[in-house]
């Protein structure tokens, strides 16, 4: 039997609403893990906290087949369980992006007023379906299991609180859920943010990356460490060492 890829609300097989039965505690988890990531759990003792602050999610790691919607219905329901911690947006992030915090921030409070009127945000670099229907991104929009108006580069890509919880939670039925599917994790996620009909293109409000001044928001590196560090030490000239 496969192990489950994709993992969604209400889904018996990955927990159903119990969130605990959401989570694979190590070394429970080793199998689902790095070499490199186990020496460092396996660093410290149980009682020390110190490498224990990752949540390691129960399914096998993959690429397009369900690991974003896993996530973001993990973290809808830690933000319905846990209030106290205040989380007003959900998102995933490359691994080799950089965030330009200072100018995040900047683009964050120049759309306040916006945040504030609209519970249903998505963010981050925007492709227009009259682009991404193209040759040059394979056609992926022309897709008829495609339903978003547009979709947000996986780089980094966010949803308001508000909006995660109804899209993976509250709103559509689990077989619905099921139904909303495009074998393309960042197109995916953009299906999921539009997957309820009972919420139209208008009231999700679009908080665009692309086309911002220079530093951008982020910097993708595409897999190259060097690109990181090249690109940090010129977006934080202010940190450099004075000699």
């Amino acid at each position: 039997m496969k192990p489950k890829t994709r993992c969604l609300y209400q889904d018996p097989d990955c927990g159903g609403t119990d969130i605990n039965g959401w989570r694979t505690p190590y070394p429970h988890a080793s199998n689902n893990i790095s070499t490199y990531w186990k020496s460092e759990l396996n660093s410290s003792s149980p009682n020390d906290n110190k490498h224990h602050e990752f949540t390691i999610l129960s399914i096998p790691e993959n690429h397009n087949l369900g690991k974003t919607d896993t996530w973001f219905t993990y973290v809808s329901m830690l933000t319905r369980s846990r209030p106290d911690l205040h989380i007003d947006f959900v998102g995933k992030l490359d691994g080799d992006n950089m965030i330009h915090f200072p100018t995040f921030v900047t683009f964050l409070y120049l759309h306040q007023d916006d945040i504030d009127n609209h519970p249903y945000i998505h963010g981050g670099y925007v492709v227009p379906k009259g682009q991404c229907i193209r040759q040059k991104w394979g056609k992926l929009c022309a897709r008829p299991e495609f339903i978003a108006p547009m979709f947000v580069t996986g780089a980094i890509s966010y949803l308001s609180t508000p909006l995660a919880q109804h899209v993976y939670m509250d709103g559509t039925t689990l077989a619905h859920k099921r139904n909303v599917w495009i074998h393309f994790e960042d197109a995916q996620l953009s299906n999921m943010a539009y997957s309820d009909p009972n919420i139209t293109h208008e009231e999700v409000l679009v908080l665009n990356h692309r086309g911002r001044p220079k530093p951008g928001i982020t910097q993708h590196c595409s897999g190259k460490p060097n690109c990181v560090r090249e690109r940090y030490h010129q977006a934080f000239p202010e940190l450099h060492k004075v000699e």
